[in-house]
C-alpha cells in the first residue's frame, strides 16, 4: 500500500493518509526526460537531454474546515516535502503546494485539488557515520548520536543513489581546521577544509545540494552560529557531489581524525 505524508521546515509531518484530511487521485508520481533530437538520415540523434521537473497533483479530501485550517497552518511554515512510499524506502520532493477551496459538498467533504510544484529531485533521504547507518526512514534525526563505533576512526562509508548526488556532512567539535575528503575506489573524488576552530558543542555544515548550499557554524542542536564560507581553504573542492554507488568520507582536522555524520539525498 502506498504512503503519502507531507514535511515541514520544521520538522513536522502531516500524514496524508489521515481519515479526515486524506490525498486521492494522485498523479504524477513518476519520472520524465525531455529530449532535443536531430534528424540524420532515416533515424534521430540525442542532441540534449534534461530532467522534467516533478509536479505531482490530487484532491484533498477534508472531512471539514478544521482539518483545512490545520493543513493549511501546517504548510504555512514553508520548506516542504512531499514524502511517497511503496514498498521499499520512503522518497522526498522538496515542493511548493498549490492549493484549491470550494465549499463542503453533499458528500459532507471539502474536496479541494492539490498540486505538489517540485523544487528539486525526488531522493531517498539517508543518514551514515563513522559507526554506520544512523537513521533511515520518515523523519531527521534531530540530536546526532554519533560515535565512532565500528569501522575505521575517521571514515564514512556511504552507499549513494543511481546517480551524482549532494550531501550535507556534519563536522563535530573540538576541530581545529577541519577537512574532508570523498574517496572512490582509491581514487580521490574531491576534498575540502574550512580554516577555523570549533569548539565542543559546535558542529561545521558543509551543504553542497545547489537550493541549500552553505558553509556555516551551527550549535550541535542546530541553531546557526556564522557562516564559514570565506573561511574557506580555497585549494580545495568543498562543494563536492558523491558519485554513484559506494563511497568513502574521510573526516579530519589539523590534530587527526574528528567526528562526522553525513546526510545524503539519493537519487532516484
Amino acid at each position: 500500500m502506498r504512503k503519502f505524508l507531507l514535511q515541514n521546515g520544521e520538522g513536522a509531518q502531516f500524514d496524508l493518509m489521515r481519515k479526515d484530511a486524506f490525498l486521492c487521485e494522485p498523479e504524477g508520481l513518476g519520472f520524465g526526460t525531455d529530449l532535443s533530437l536531430s534528424q540524420v538520415g532515416p533515424g534521430w540523434v540525442l542532441t540534449q537531454s534534461t530532467q522534467q521537473r516533478p509536479e505531482p497533483s490530487g484532491q484533498m479530501v477534508f472531512a471539514g474546515y478544521s482539518a483545512y485550517d490545520e493543513f493549511t497552518d501546517f504548510v504555512a511554515a514553508g520548506g516542504l516535502k512531499l514524502g511517497y512510499k511503496t514498498v521499499g524506502a520512503w522518497i522526498w520532493l522538496p515542493c511548493m503546494i498549490s492549493l484549491e477551496k470550494g465549499e463542503i459538498g453533499t458528500n459532507k467533504r471539502l474536496c479541494c485539488n492539490i498540486t505538489f510544484h517540485g523544487l528539486g529531485p525526488w531522493a531517498e533521504q539517508t543518514y551514515f557515520s563513522q559507526g554506520g547507518l544512523v537513521a533511515y526512514g520518515t523523519r531527521y534525526p534531530m540530536h546526532y548520536s554519533y560515535s565512532y563505533g565500528a569501522g575505521n576512526p575517521g571514515v564514512i562509508l556511504v552507499t549513494g543513489g543511481r546517480k551524482d548526488s549532494p550531501f550535507c556532512l556534519h563536522l563535530f567539535g573540538p576541530a581545529v581546521n577541519p577537512a574532508w575528503s570523498v574517496y572512490q575506489h582509491g581514487e580521490v573524488v574531491g576534498t575540502g577544509r574550512v580554516i577555523t576552530t570549533l569548539l565542543a558543542g559546535r558542529k561545521l555544515v558543509i551543504n553542497s545540494d545547489p537550493a541549500k548550499m552553505e558553509i556555516a557554524e551551527y550549535t550541535v542542536d542546530g541553531k546557526f552560529v556564522a557562516s564559514r564560507y570565506a573561511n574557506s581553504d580555497w585549494a580545495t573542492d568543498r562543494m563536492i557531489l558523491l558519485p554513484a554507488g559506494e563511497c568513502r568520507i574521510r573526516t579530519s582536522d589539523d590534530n587527526g581524525v574528528i567526528k562526522g555524520i553525513v546526510e545524503v539525498q539519493r537519487l532516484v
